[in-house]
């Protein structure tokens, strides 16, 4: 399998990565300043960040590709259902959780 990063039409790793550094700021400011910080280290944060390392910094690692797709189709994705998240969109928290667990495996799905 040959891992080549995106076609030229595609943007959804863009709009990812965008939308993450809107949204991810504005979580970690209102988490500490209501110093629920410590949930900064959830798997799922570390599962973003793991994308946007293989996105834009190692995409030809296939290890790193494959770590990322399982994570985020597994307990990302999951999380979902687990903790009953929906698109609310007069609610920034709600939206950026949604975000944080959606975004992961659609991005890995549309570009496998």
């Amino acid at each position: 399998m040959r891992l080549t990063m995106l076609t030229s039409n595609s943007w959804v790793h863009v709009a990812y990565t965008a939308q993450a550094a809107y949204l991810l700021p504005m979580r970690i400011y209102s988490f500490k300043k209501r110093s629920w910080h410590y949930f900064l280290f959830d798997l799922c944060y570390f599962v973003n960040i793991m994308n946007f390392v293989w996105i834009w910094i190692l995409p030809q690692s296939r290890a790193l590709f494959i770590a990322c797709y399982c994570l985020s189709h597994g307990s990302v994705a999951t999380a979902i259902v687990t903790w009953r998240l929906g698109m609310v969109f007069h609610d920034a928290e709600k939206v950026t959780s949604m975000f944080i667990h959606i975004y992961p495996p659609f991005v890995l799905s549309t570009i496998r």
